[in-house]
């Protein structure tokens, strides 16, 4: 079972392809990628595999892999500790643009009586690439509001602030704070602000509810906003649920627990595009645990 399960871990790396900032709905309770702050406070040890595809019409779709790994470190005044983590992201929109990232999480957690805080920067690179394509000038010497196609690394900085306890956690973070300028692509990249919450509601011993609220806010425009709620069976370990991202889609997601792995799919449905299109989206979440006890009991069976 365990050789199998590791096979699973690895193989959810096909699922490919999305936009440049993806929604990843199951992140809402797993490292975020745009909070540094939250790396070793979800699980003092584990690697995370993430994976969603949309189609958006016949033979052309978007989608995003994500692969992480987060670590804490207690600090000999057993009050305060050290959170690492590295994030690898690749998003894609087919025959159109793609985006490769790397970033190196980094935080410090502080202990108190009955919660925890986490601050926490994350300085990466990422990579662009636009393809040519119709829409895409050859020469943007006419017009230069278009991107020209190309490809382009640069320096990024992100910063987050994470606050948790046993029965809820809320982290605000900041991507791309430098901005960076993508000069040779004629765009520059606009700061990403982001706010995360949850709360579990102890229904009775063997069940509980989980709730949970992101929004988040691109460059100059608001972005999204998204809740998510949740049943969770503690024995045998089985998750249920589902979410609406406020003018974009709905979801439904169902999830187990073996062990030290966990297991969660996502079905979405989207009904503002294009009519000719797919309406489907899917996503695909593996963890393993190399210790059972987290930092953060909100995200215990998570």
């Amino acid at each position: 079972m365990k050789a199998l399960l590791l096979s699973l871990l690895f193989f959810v790396s096909f699922v490919l392809g999305a936009q440049q900032v993806p929604d990843f709905r199951t992140e809402l309770y797993s490292p975020q990628w745009h909070n540094p702050a939250s790396f070793g406070t979800w699980n003092k040890y584990s690697i995370n595999l993430l994976g969603a595809y949309g189609a958006i019409s016949p033979g052309f779709g978007s989608g995003a892999f994500m692969v992480n790994g987060e670590a804490f470190v207690e600090l000999p005044n057993k009050t305060s500790g050290i959170g690492v983590g590295c994030n690898y992201l690749y998003t894609a929109l087919q025959d159109i643009d793609e985006t490769k990232g790397l970033n190196l999480q980094l935080n410090y957690q502080l202990e108190f009586d009955k919660f925890n805080i986490s601050i926490g920067a994350a300085p990466g690179f990422q990579k662009v690439t636009y393809k040519e394509f119709d829409w895409i000038a050859t020469d943007t010497t006419n017009d230069p509001n278009l991107p020209g196609p190309g490809t382009q690394t640069k320096l990024t900085i992100d910063a987050g602030f994470f606050f948790y306890s046993d029965r809820y956690y809320a982290g605000l973070s900041a991507g791309q704070i430098n901005e960076p300028d993508y000069d040779s692509l004629n765009f520059r990249a606009g700061r990403r602000l982001y706010f995360d919450s949850g709360y579990r509601f102890k229904v009775s011993r063997n069940l509980q509810l989980f709730s949970s609220l992101s929004i988040s806010h691109d460059g100059a425009t608001f972005r999204k906003a998204a809740v998510t709620l949740m049943l969770q069976l503690m024995k045998p370990g089985i998750t249920f649920g589902g979410g609406y991202s406020f003018g974009s889609s709905f979801w439904a997601l169902v999830g187990y627990e073996y062990k030290r792995f966990s297991f969660i799919y996502t079905l979405g449905y989207r009904p503002f595009v294009l009519s000719s299109g797919s309406n489907l989206s899917h996503e695909t979440r593996l963890t393993y645990k190399l210790k059972k006890k987290p930092n953060c009991s909100t995200c215990e069976h998570f």
